[in-house]
């Protein structure tokens, strides 16, 4: 057992990692337009966020394998330490190759660090008290929507975009050096079953061709070209001999006996559908608000807080609801159907719409979210016996992460591809006639173009992005439609206090 001092400095290490990967992943959301402009990559700014995506999406049941072989402790210091590799080179960066070769760095660690948080937790505090612990974490993810934009924001406009990965190093240090002095975690116990290498590289191999194919898609690619139907069958491929290895494994990286159980299979679904439009317009609105209502990035960030205080509050509001009445199916139908709504109408946003309009559209975004994605897990959780819990918990949130993965890629392919179009076909002189070429335009180059030539600017940015964000309207509905077929399982209170199911698949 851990004293009482050792576990809230063990925790301040943990909180200090989680909010360090997640700050920066948000503070290079509202850099990401100067990031891109300086480094003559603006056609290519999808991959930055993407290639962060991808990698953790993969990690994230490696290191989660890994730590219930070799310890919570050693995975969770590597993670870190990798996180911090990475924003070294993303600090010296020289050009938007190097910025997304950081990128991917910093995504094998922060698959660790997203995983291995809330395990750890698991593992050094009581059942009684671990919700309080594991609340924490979640304000701190949430948090870091609103700190993430602000920290991005004020070092663009201050110091520079660089100091974006700098400052991961004194802080993530620090969380790395508790962690190392007072993170204590029981040895893992039972057999350790042989790693299963086979499934791990099936598994990323079919993620990596997933995120790909979809990414070329949205940029344009025809569905004949060699390469995408090269990708589409190593997709295909990955998966089935993924299933054929799965099954035969000693200790498999996914038990596929998850999958016959009908609720955790639509929550699943819908957990990858949210993860996708939410990542899309996190990812990307700091620049619509940055090009086309020429914000700074600093206000660029303030304006995405309506979006994340409507998802705690509802968020909050969803988990008295189900604690008081036990029911949960409702809640994310009504939260999908939101999102699809909130979908339609930034779609419906022109140019020189009021931001508070905008606001009050991300507030409603917001809402939706916090009333769908906790329950998302507890939907998945609930079909289960308290021994699958984890494996239920963790299942969803990569689902989550794919979706997520997969929806910047798609929707950073179509922004990019067609902004290319849009920019060409309303400057009167083409690309040629801007003082710097398209691929280097920052928000400063925005702002000292001529009136005309501005508002053109403008239009194409607005023209390009907000169409295909409310493409995604129709997933919100399918997600609706999916939750709508969840069965609510009847629960006992006999384990702790908890409700639990009293169900096993």
């Amino acid at each position: 057992m851990t004293s009482r001092r050792q576990r809230t400095l063990t925790f301040a290490g943990l909180v200090t990692t989680m909010m360090v990967a997640s700050v920066n992943q948000n503070a290079l959301s509202a850099a990401l337009p100067t990031i891109v402009g300086e480094l003559h990559g603006v056609g290519h700014m999808g991959w930055v966020v993407t290639s962060f995506m991808l990698t953790a999406t993969i990690s994230m049941p490696v290191y989660g394998r890994l730590s219930d072989q070799l310890g919570r402790r050693s995975m969770l210091l590597v993670g870190v330490a990798i996180f911090l590799a990475g924003s070294v080179v993303g600090g010296v960066a020289p050009d938007l190759g190097w910025l997304i070769t950081a990128r991917m760095i910093q995504g094998l660690g922060a698959g660790s660090i997203i995983v291995l948080a809330q395990a750890t937790v698991a593992d050094l505090v009581p059942v009684r008290d671990r919700a309080a612990y594991l609340g924490w974490l979640n304000v701190v993810f949430a948090l870091s929507w609103v700190i993430g934009p602000l920290v991005g924001g004020g070092l663009t406009e201050g110091i520079g975009w660089r100091w974006v990965f700098w400052v991961n190093l004194p802080v993530g240090g620090v969380a790395f050096l508790l962690l190392w002095r007072h993170l204590q975690v029981p040895a893992p116990a039972g057999p350790r079953g042989r790693f299963d290498y086979g499934g791990t590289v099936l598994l990323s191999t079919a993620t990596t061709a997933l995120v790909l194919l979809t990414a070329s898609v949205g940029a344009g690619y025809e569905l004949a070209m060699p390469a995408v139907v090269g990708l589409a069958l190593v997709l295909a491929l990955g998966v089935v001999l993924f299933v054929v290895v799965e099954r035969r494994a000693d200790a498999p990286m996914v038990p596929l006996g998850v999958f016959s159980v009908r609720n955790f299979n639509l929550a699943a679904a819908t957990s990858l559908l949210t993860g996708a439009v939410m990542m899309a317009v996190v990812a990307y609105l700091p620049t619509y608000l940055q090009m086309v209502t020429t914000v700074s990035a600093t206000q660029a960030g303030l304006w995405m807080l309506p979006m994340i205080a409507a998802l705690l509050i509802t968020s909050i509001a969803a988990g008295w609801i189900v604690q008081r009445t036990g029911r949960y199916r409702l809640l994310p139908v009504v939260g999908m159907v939101l999102v699809a709504a909130a979908l339609v109408q930034l779609g419906a946003v022109r140019l020189g719409a009021s931001l508070v309009v905008v606001g009050a559209t991300l507030a409603l975004l917001g809402a939706g979210l916090g009333l769908t994605m906790n329950l998302l897990v507890l939907v998945g959780q609930s079909s289960f016996a308290h021994g699958m819990v984890g494996t239920a918990t963790s299942s969803i949130s990569f689902a989550r992460q794919i979706g997520s993965a997969v929806g910047v890629a798609v929707v950073g392919g179509l922004f990019s591809n067609g902004l290319a179009d849009r920019l060409a076909a309303r400057l009167p002189g083409g690309t040629g006639s801007l003082a710097v070429e398209p691929e280097a335009l920052t928000p400063a180059h925005v702002r000292a173009l001529s009136m005309g030539e501005r508002v053109e600017v403008m239009a194409a940015y607005r023209d390009a992005l907000m169409p295909v964000i409310e493409a995604m309207a129709p997933i919100a509905i399918v997600g609706a439609v999916l939750m709508a077929c969840v069965v609510e399982k009847p629960w006992d209170g006999s384990r702790d206090g908890l409700r639990v199911p009293v169900e096993d698949p």
